[in-house]
């Protein structure tokens, strides 16, 4: 493998083309789900906009959690750890 001053190229690249699909699954689905809410739930009114945006950003980080643990990207499940002590210390 190459290495560009300690930086293991093999590992960078592969580490980005992972973060790529899971972020255009991600995108893929916020939305593929944006799109689908537009009839299910119909109207202009804030709630109805407030749900919309809520429920396809829920499902987008849920799709980005399970592409990032099904591809193994350890960033991803790094930060993890890291907001969920933050998670645990707050009150």
């Amino acid at each position: 493998p190459r290495n560009l001053r300690g930086l293991d190229e093999r590992r960078i690249l592969g580490s980005l083309n992972r973060i790529a699909v899971a972020t255009a699954e991600m995108g893929l689905a916020a939305a593929s789900t944006d799109a689908w809410l537009g009839s299910a739930l119909p109207g202009d009114g804030t709630t109805a906009q407030i749900a919309r945006v809520a429920i396809s950003i829920a499902v987008a980080l849920a799709v980005l959690a399970a592409s990032a643990w099904l591809l193994r990207i350890r960033e991803f499940h790094e930060a993890m750890v890291v907001v969920m002590r933050r998670m645990r210390r707050t009150p």
